[in-house]
């Protein structure tokens, strides 16, 4: 989600708004997407209870600096993070034994880091 960070107000004068509270947002945000999710038939109240109780919400807010419309390096870059994917899928390996889709890293990574 982008978010201006303000709004004309009658005479055409823009009124920037109060920082936002990322924690805030974040919890706003992941009941919304629950309450769409379930809906939606997607997911339960056992799911969204279960999901509510996790130390780490699985949702994240960043409030950084505003872009101004004539950065049109900052609006591309933007733009690119926004269309990215948000699972890689080299990363992504059935495991037939279990019928499952697991998400790990990819080879070069594991070289890395093991």
């Amino acid at each position: 989600m982008i978010a201006t960070d303000g709004c004309f107000d009658n005479s055409g004068r823009f009124m920037v708004g109060p920082e936002p509270n990322p924690k805030e947002l974040e919890h706003a945000f992941r009941r919304e997407v629950l309450k769409l999710l379930k809906a939606e038939g997607k997911i339960t109240d056992l799911v969204i209870e279960n999901m509510l109780s996790w130390y780490h919400s699985g949702f994240n807010v960043h409030c950084g600096n505003a872009i101004s419309p004539f950065d049109h390096n900052g609006l591309e870059r933007l733009a690119q993070y926004i269309i990215r994917a948000p699972i890689s899928q080299e990363r992504m390996t059935y495991v037939p034994a279990c019928r499952r889709v697991s998400q790990g890293y990819l080879q070069s990574q594991r070289r890395q880091y093991h």
